[in-house]
């Protein structure tokens, strides 16, 4: 198979001289992104990597990507233990926390950190709802102490009391702050909206955070750690037989191994589930001088054939920043907005659809209709060839992005191969991106973003309900659950 492909780039003088013309004239602002459309474009040669894959213990497997350009290591450990309905959402935040907090036994608390920088190593931890990941970079002489500091750290936790209080704090102040931020609030929101009682829509709260103990912390940390699957991606210069040598002493047997236990989403249930829901406005009632609008929709997963023709039309609707319909209509042509624009989150199982306009109170009427407008039948009906083209070259010349570096490169393998992608999907990807026609836009534009499978969120003052006099509202306050 030829795994080359050729990626378009443009003439770096003429991209300068276009962007100095620009920027030399304010009025312009209205054409941005625009300025570099009609650039000639030449061809750049351009090689799939390679990528290694070898068992490790469990179920795991180790994603290897190596470079030789600087003494160092990059690791990251993938623990596919998903959310524990027994444990509250807090707990995983607080114990990756504590945990680097606390160090070992013979470098308490800061001094366990310490000494990795003194080494020039850095350790970071995540925690997820599928999949939580510690990540690990290292200069390669300093591999053994390195490797011996981990497994001290990963297998005897110094998780103390006065950290866990520390850590409690930080959260609980985030939390009294969340609901200053329009935007942070609708995110939150539309997470309610979307998986109601489920635990993606889980978020912190006081009571919960307060009842949490160190023995909590311990009961989870025994559960992580003993992850049924457990996957390694290594980038840099470090050796695969080093990492399997070290998987396998931080990872032993163990007949109680943890099976993850996220909650799987049947598509078909969750979407009539969702469009079941009242069609009125759901108002999060916040005094502020800055309105969010929130359209939200379900969509198919990440391996569905409709994936490339929803991207396009993402696209060209609102996820093509200056140049999509929602920037051009709203913010440049009407300046309603100083951001609009409309993203989708692909998953295993299913998708969510997001398109937001944030703008001023008096405008949050003419916004809603205009971005309805902008995602109905009759406007993606009116999509023209060129714009079409236009999109694809767009994304097909973005692609060359997710091989910004190896680190990139293995997680979005490991996301793609997480989502049961085809073993091809990189190497097909273009050639499916250039397939679709304006005839597959409006086919997906109708099957699923037409309004009546849309539902809206508005997060500003309760006064906002007089520009929309026709639509039936739900007030809510921020803290109030929407589901």
């Amino acid at each position: 198979m030829n795994n080359s492909f050729k990626f378009q780039k443009k003439p770096f003088a003429l991209v300068l001289l276009s962007l100095l013309i620009f920027l030399s004239n304010p009025k312009q602002s209205k054409e941005m992104g625009e300025f570099v459309k009609d650039i000639p474009l030449e061809n750049l040669e351009f090689t799939f990597p390679v990528i290694e894959k070898t068992s490790l213990p469990r179920e795991g497997e180790l994603y290897s990507l190596n470079s030789n350009y600087f003494p160092l290591t990059e690791l990251e450990m993938y623990f596919y233990i998903g959310e524990e309905k027994e444990f509250a959402t807090e707990v995983p935040l607080i114990l990756f926390n504590v945990w680097k907090l606390g160090g070992t036994k013979d470098l308490p608390d800061s001094k366990f950190l310490e000494r990795l920088e003194f080494l020039g190593a850095s350790l970071s931890l995540r925690s997820g709802y599928e999949k939580s990941s510690i990540s690990l970079s290292y200069l390669n002489r300093d591999e053994k102490e390195v490797f011996a500091l981990m497994k001290e750290w990963f297998s005897n936790p110094r998780i103390t009391e006065s950290n866990l209080k520390t850590i409690k704090n930080q959260i609980k102040e985030s939390i009294l702050r969340r609901n200053d931020s329009v935007p942070g609030i609708g995110m939150r929101k539309s997470k309610e909206l979307f998986f109601g009682s489920r635990m993606q829509a889980r978020t912190e709260e006081i009571a919960s955070l307060d009842a949490i103990q160190v023995s909590d912390l311990l009961k989870y940390h025994k559960k992580l750690i003993s992850a049924k699957k457990v996957n390694f991606a290594l980038s840099g210069s470090g050796k695969a037989s080093s990492i399997q040598a070290f998987a396998k002493e931080l990872l032993p047997s163990n007949s109680e191994l943890t099976v993850s236990s996220s909650e799987g989403i049947d598509l078909d249930s969750w979407s009539k589930e969702f469009q079941s829901l009242g069609k009125e406005i759901t108002l999060i009632e916040k005094e502020t001088n800055q309105s969010m609008v929130l359209l939200l929709g379900t969509m198919p997963a990440h391996n569905h054939p409709d994936f490339y023709a929803i991207q396009l039309l993402n696209y060209i609707i609102g996820g093509g920043g200056f140049n999509s319909y929602f920037m051009t209509e709203i913010r440049n042509n009407r300046g309603l907005a100083y951001s609009s624009s409309s993203s989708i989150s692909f998953e295993k199982e299913y998708g969510a659809f997001y398109a937001y306009t944030l703008t001023k109170n008096e405008s949050v009427g003419e916004v809603y209709k205009l971005m309805r407008e902008l995602l109905s039948k009759d406007t993606i009906s009116r999509i023209k060839q060129s714009e079409l083209e236009r999109a694809q070259n767009a994304i097909i010349n973005q692609f060359v992005f997710l091989f910004q570096n190896n680190a990139k490169i293995l997680s979005n393998q490991l996301r793609f191969d997480d989502h049961n992608m085809p073993k091809n999907y990189l190497e097909v990807y273009r050639g499916n991106i250039s397939k679709v026609s304006l005839a597959d836009l409006q086919r997906v534009g109708d099957k699923y973003f037409q309004e009546n499978l849309l539902r809206t969120i508005i997060v500003g003052p309760k006064a906002l309900m007089k520009q929309l006099p026709k639509e039936k509202f739900t007030i809510k306050a921020p803290e109030e659950k929407i589901r």
